[in-house]
């Protein structure tokens, strides 16, 4: 069935006639009846015409529509906007023909002219005067949309859009045309044109139109040239007079380069004057010939090192006017320029002015080929510096003289010359100069061997044999004791650090700065001028740490063993005259009270609880630090207090003695009492402290039967009687519930199981308080098969208690084969009962903390597979129902009843699926009287779908007994299987025959 809320399907008004023909039962707030057969679907699209009178929408004198039906509310009532076309109606698929196809009030965008140009985007109702083949509208939105459309003429150029200016660069251009005729194409695309503007300067490769919103057809004379260049916005047809300049862009299929407003050469605005600018990458004001570049006037070339001749480069910024042929523009010592005018230039050939990586082109006096002159330069360049001058180089001569005594004249040299003489002139290290001013030269005898460190000489100051020159030089030519003679032959000389080098010593070898502080007999062993520590007795004891002194601080502490025992007073030996005492020696028990030195007397050796033991006594002590346990058997009983002996005082108490073989002796056992009854005679091994099922009560207290943790006689609740009464408390956890307790009187149920004998309300229920209002037959699909997806739902019809199912009585009668008469059938009966234990959470499964149906409300019979598991039928149906282990339900029909204390409060009949078409799919076809009988024979159910009770208004015993009051429930349940149980079912998706 279908019902409804006081939701407002209309606004605030009720369909009148219309609904007066679509239901069997009343609307809320209208009261009327409609049936369904009534309905029309004249265009035959599967929904209805709305009656007489009644209207959809409607349209005030401003135009103002107002809905009064939505296509939400049109689909649900199976409604037809329209129901003389059968392509309108609601949730229909919006078609290019300017109708309302799907009945929610609005054409498909595509249908409209957005832009206003009068097309549209699926091609509807175009201009009368259009005469192309496709009138659909390529943009029919935002500022583009009215530049295109099927009946436009296809421009070169792009509109003038968002503020761009008419030509010169903008980011905001686009570099691409556009398709003003909706053909696919852009402006000759078919013929090759290219639409393009890729440097974004207003120009493209075709004549473009500039096109306006204002003016969207652009007039003649509305055009801009062509670009010539596409990748430079700065070269452009419209480029002002003022900024006409000649470029490096070839003329497309001639010869020479556009200037910068696209003129070619022969154009006579075109301008083309260009200076050469040569490469200096050495930045010598030289010019590399090889490598130069052509520029217009005025334009430096992008990059450094770039020259140019005048009037174009000027000395001012770094160019030259003539002299361009540099021969190696990576070194500036090399070039053309002749800076001292000797008529050579570092690249001058020949031979330049220019030897061994050095330009000498900033004097005039040295040039290839130059007279040599007595200045210390090779002013010929032939790699002889004052060559017939100076022979060994040095810068001394062997004559001095003035030229006219036979010398050969240096010293008359202005301006230059040496006046040293060279007592050795074919060795350029030996010669009279005092470089080092240290009063010595090579020349001298001794000879200085560094002239030019004044701190080494072959001078012996301090007169100790040895100078600064020596091989192994003087380390201090100041002081005769610091020398490089090793003396006593130890590999260390005073120089090195030696501080006893006297071969008259003879600890002088073994003395050296090599050596570690050691116990030789010498205060200072590696000459570190400190006192070896070790060579001193700090504690006046007698002894140093030479001597085996351990601490040289603490006179107790010597290396002297005076026991023998091995360990000294310096190794921890607490008596250095007790062979017996020193540390880790064995506790032992003799006269040493403190064998290992640790400093307390030895564990074996003490009495701590004063009981008259130890471990060194003959009856050695367990426990020393407990005066009770001990050796000492005092009742002579076999066992002492060290073996457990709970008192040593009584013979009958041991640890030993268990005469009734229970486990529990007469001694307690840690936090385990003693046995209550040790006398194997009198029932003695059933009486103990065990409470083998851990309810709080044992055999030595009043537990009846402790492997039950139910029975016991601790009387919980206080009601007088416990679980191991005769007639057992069934709950002693509420005292409501008692073997002497009556149930309450009829009419006034309270739900619970007074007088325990099972049954929950005993009396109180009638006939008709439960009704079974859905059943699933038969599981389908996804291996949901009968033993998985079966279920019963009862509704409780009770409006005053909750109803306990506790003790409830389910009777299956199923229809089967007869094994014993082919082609016959019988019936099968299974009875089950809803577990009755006091317990629910035993009793039933699924919910665990309560029995009951709440009034008025649904519970589901499962079975536990089609809830529990890794793969359930019904994941969200926990907590929702009662597992139980109920028998199936036969397809060939069957009785179901549910009983209570003896009264039957419901039965339904079922028979065999009466589905006879569309079995498979969403549209089945059921007929519940095959046999054309006066009975119906058949049932609106299907293997995975339900049959649940039409209505559940009134719900009772008797309105499922008829197979006409059963529908098909459609609702899905889960992939494979459709139904509502403990739900109400949903009214559309049912097939009530």
């Amino acid at each position: 069935m279908m019902t409804f809320s006081n939701r407002n399907l209309l606004g605030a008004r009720c369909l009148g006639g219309l609904l007066a023909t679509l239901f069997l039962m009343p609307l809320a707030g209208c009261g009327v009846v409609f049936h369904v057969a009534d309905r029309v679907d004249a265009d035959g699209d599967g929904f209805f015409a709305l009656a007489p009178g009644e209207q959809i929408r409607t349209v005030d004198e401003d135009g103002n529509v107002t809905i009064l039906i939505s296509r939400e509310e049109l689909r649900l009532l199976n409604l037809d906007c329209d129901d003389e076309d059968d392509d309108i109606w609601p949730g229909a698929a919006e078609l290019c023909d300017g109708l309302d196809n799907d009945c929610d009030a609005n054409l498909a965008d595509f249908e409209v002219d957005n832009d206003g140009d009068g097309f549209t985007e699926c091609g509807f109702n175009p201009p009368a005067d259009f005469t192309g083949d496709d009138p659909k509208d390529c943009n029919d939105v935002g500022d583009l949309g009215v530049f295109q459309n099927p009946g436009r003429e296809e421009y070169c150029g792009h509109p003038l859009l968002n503020g761009m200016e008419r030509f010169g660069y903008d980011p905001e251009r686009p570099r691409r045309g556009i398709d003003d005729n909706c053909d696919g194409l852009l402006y000759d695309e078919d013929l090759g044109g290219r639409e393009v503007d890729n440097d974004q300067d207003g120009h493209y490769d075709c004549e473009a139109h500039e096109m306006t919103p204002e003016a969207t057809v652009p007039d003649e004379g509305d055009r801009l040239g062509i670009d010539c260049v596409d990748f430079d916005d700065g070269v452009h047809p419209s480029v002002d007079e003022a900024d006409w300049r000649c470029t490096e862009y070839p003329v497309s299929g001639g010869i020479g380069d556009y200037d910068s407003a696209c003129h070619e050469p022969d154009d006579p605005d075109y301008r083309s004057d260009t200076v050469t600018w040569y490469l200096d990458l050495d930045g010598d004001l030289d010019g590399d010939p090889g490598e130069t570049r052509e520029e217009c006037q005025g334009v430096r070339p992008d990059g450094e090192g770039f020259i140019a001749p005048a009037p174009f480069g000027s000395a001012a910024d770094g160019t030259l006017a003539s002299g361009i042929e540099d021969c190696d523009d990576s070194s500036p010592g090399r070039n053309s320029l002749d800076l001292d005018s000797d008529g050579f230039s570092s690249c001058a050939s020949p031979q330049p002015d220019f030897f061994n990586g050095v330009s000498f082109d900033n004097d005039s006096t040295v040039y290839p080929g130059a007279p040599e002159s007595c200045d210390a330069k090779d002013n010929d360049l032939n790699g002889i510096t004052d060559d017939g001058f100076d022979q060994d180089g040095d810068g001394s001569f062997t004559d001095p003289g003035n030229g006219s005594s036979g010398g050969d004249g240096c010293l008359a040299v202005e301006g230059g010359g040496y006046g040293v003489v060279d007592c050795d002139d074919s060795d350029p290290s030996k010669n009279e100069n005092d470089v080092d001013n240290d009063g010595t030269t090579s020349c001298d005898t001794p000879a200085d061997c560094d002239d030019g460190n004044p701190s080494i000489s072959a001078t012996d100051a301090d007169g100790d044999g040895s100078t600064t020159c020596d091989t192994i030089p003087d380390c201090d030519d100041s002081n005769a004791a610091l020398n490089n003679d090793d003396a006593d032959n130890d590999g260390w000389t005073t120089c090195a650090g030696d501080c006893l080098d006297d071969p008259t010593n003879s600890l002088s070898a073994q003395v050296n700065p090599a050596q570690a502080a050691q116990c030789d007999g010498y205060f200072d062993t590696n000459c570190d001028t400190v006192f070896d520590p070790l060579e001193v007795d700090d504690d006046g004891d007698g002894t140093t740490e030479c001597q085996g002194d351990c601490n040289d601080n603490d006179a107790t502490l010597t290396g002297t063993d005076g026991d023998n025992d091995g360990f000294t007073s310096c190794t921890g030996d607490c008596d250095d005259g007790e062979p017996a005492a020193y540390p880790g020696a064995p506790a032992v028990c003799d006269s040493v009270t403190d064998n290992d030195c640790n400093g307390a007397v030895d564990p074996n050796e003490a009495d701590l609880d004063g009981d008259g033991f130890t471990g060194c006594t003959t009856d050695v002590d367990c426990n020393d630090n407990d005066p009770t346990l001990n050796q000492a058997d005092a009742d002579s009983d076999g066992v002492t207090s060290c073996d457990g002996d709970c008192d040593d005082s009584d013979p009958a108490a041991s640890p030993l003695i268990d005469a009734d073989g229970d486990g529990w002796s007469t001694c307690p056992a840690g936090s385990a009492p003693a046995d209550c009854n040790d006398d194997p005679t009198a029932g003695g091994a059933a009486e103990n402290y065990t409470d083998a099922d851990g309810d709080g009560d044992t055999t030595c207290g009043t537990d009846c039967n402790d492997l039950d943790p139910w029975a016991n006689g601790l009387d919980t609740d206080g009601d007088n009687t416990t679980t191991c009464d005769s007639t057992p408390d069934c709950d002693d956890t509420d005292p409501a519930m008692s073997p002497s307790n009556n149930e309450p009187a009829a009419g006034t149920p309270d739900g619970i199981d007074n007088d325990c004998d099972g049954i929950v309300d005993g009396g109180q229920l009638d006939a008709g308080d439960i009704a079974i209002v859905e059943m699933l037959i038969s599981g389908t699909g996804g291996g949901y098969g009968d033993g998985a997806a079966e279920f019963v739902e009862l509704f409780s019809t009770r409006s005053d208690v909750d109803v306990d199912l506790r003790g409830m009585v389910v009777t299956v009668d199923n229809v089967v084969p007869d094994p014993g008469s082919p082609g016959s059938f019988t019936v099968d009966t299974i009875t089950y009962t809803i577990p009755a234990d006091p317990d629910p959470a035993s009793a039933l499964t699924v919910p665990a903390t309560t029995g009951s149906i709440a009034n008025a409300t649904r519970v589901v019979l499962w079975r536990s597979g089609a809830v529990n598991g890794s793969d359930p039928a019904y994941p969200a149906a926990t907590g929702l129902g009662y597992v139980w282990q109920g028998p199936l339900l036969s397809d060939l029909g069957g009785t179901i009843e549910i009983s209570h204390g003896g009264v039957l409060l419901d039965s339904v009949d079922w028979y065999p699926s009466g589905c006879v078409s569309g079995c498979g799919g969403s549209n089945p076809v059921y007929d519940l009287d095959q046999d054309a009988g006066s009975a119906l024979d058949r049932s609106p159910w299907r293997p995975g779908y339900s049959m649940g009770l039409a209505s559940l208004s009134g719900a009772s015993a008797s309105t499922n007994d008829s197979p006409d009051n059963w529908c098909e429930e459609q609702s899905v349940a889960n992939t494979n299987l459709h139904g509502s149980p403990t739900a109400p079912p949903t009214t559309a998706l049912r097939v009530c025959p």
